[in-house]
């Protein structure tokens, strides 16, 4: 693939507390370090077309989608902002579960409360380019998203985007949104929305090739399931 610079909607989603959990439980680093890995498998797990992984940031994941075939966009648009709602329900799911089923009383399992995720979301251009065997992205625009997670949003949990990706997500149709504007160097004066959390909302179904394959890939794990219980379900003599 040729480097060109594209039209993207990019988002981090990012793990709150994650540098004060660590220090305080060096002493368990291996426990730690398990539980944050979950946490970020919740996320990782839903992060599937058309949202793409740039990298893994520690204690963040960096995804990307492409916006350059109207088309296409005009319904992918509203896949991301239906995955943003799934996004933090997940990582919610995903405490609440380790939190029931770890009976270990070190601090990093007894804590895991002290962890929550935000998400920060920018529409604009990126140069997706080849270093090495990995391709990465660059600009202008990825350099504004990684500087908004340092922010005066007020809560620890929230999804904050700024007025381009606003545009593009509709996000003020699921919830009401509180204006922010943050002085980002060399950036000036940005203008930015955030909510604490979104309500969920269905994913529109896919068309075209993509819907094809869906349904095929839907068939072939109803069959492959159904297949399983009637195995189970045979007598053993």
């Amino acid at each position: 693939m040729a480097d060109r610079v594209e039209p993207m909607l990019l988002l981090i989603a990012d793990i709150s507390g994650y540098t004060k959990y660590l220090v305080r439980n060096a002493n368990e680093l291996a426990h730690a370090q398990l539980m944050l890995t979950s946490l970020l498998e919740a996320v990782l797990r839903r992060a599937r077309l058309p949202l793409r992984i740039a990298k893994i940031e520690g204690d963040a994941v960096f995804m990307y989608a492409l916006a350059g075939d109207p088309a296409h966009w005009s319904r992918d648009r509203l896949v991301v902002r239906s995955r943003l709602a799934e996004f933090q329900r997940l990582f919610g799911e995903r405490i609440q579960l380790l939190q029931a089923h770890h009976t270990c009383q070190c601090g990093a399992c007894q804590n895991l409360s002290s962890l929550t995720i935000k998400f920060i979301v920018h529409f604009g251009q990126a140069l997706q380019h080849r270093v090495g065997r990995y391709r990465e992205l660059a600009g202008p625009d990825v350099i504004l998203l990684h500087r908004l997670l340092k922010n005066s949003v007020p809560e620890r949990s929230y999804v904050l985007a700024t007025a381009a990706a606003d545009r593009e997500l509709e996000l003020s149709q699921l919830a009401p949104l509180h204006a922010l504007s943050e002085s980002v160097d060399e950036f000036g004066e940005v203008a930015l929305v955030w909510t604490p959390e979104l309500p969920r909302t269905a994913e529109p179904a896919p068309t075209g090739l993509r819907g094809w394959l869906a349904a095929k890939i839907a068939m072939m794990w109803a069959m492959l399931r159904a297949g399983r219980r009637t195995f189970r379900e045979l007598p053993v003599e």
